[in-house]
């Protein structure tokens, strides 16, 4: 479930966002286990991208560090369409042994159907 800030969709991006950099940060299995362990961390990791103190340009920066490093499972990013939008751009991300992040709430809502179905 995400916190009680979370209020635009945009704040639910940030959130679970926060969560996948803890997990990857403190080697958490899911982000059931990071915010049990690190809750401090993802609110303030939340905090900080949506008061704009951490911008998804960082983030990306960090992400081509990985590229580079070889250590990760990104292998090669590659921008496809639009790339003055940075992070909104359009990429084609090449990965190996990549586990997939699907956005799902602890009560099973999926989060792009709810997006489909919002009332406009």
């Amino acid at each position: 479930m995400p916190d009680r800030d979370v209020s635009t969709l945009n704040d639910m991006m940030h959130y679970q966002y926060a969560k996948i950099i803890a997990c990857s940060a403190f080697g958490c299995i899911d982000g059931v286990e990071a915010k049990k362990k690190h809750y401090g961390f993802i609110k303030n990791t939340f905090r900080d991208l949506t008061s704009g103190r951490k911008t998804w340009s960082d983030i990306e920066r960090e992400d081509w560090q990985l590229v580079e490093s070889d250590k990760e499972c990104v292998t090669k990013i590659e921008t496809l369409g639009y790339p003055e939008l940075g992070m909104e751009a359009v990429f084609m991300i090449t990965v190996k042994n990549l586990p997939a992040f699907i956005i799902i709430d602890d009560k099973g809502n999926d989060f792009y159907d709810m997006l489909l179905h919002a009332p406009s």
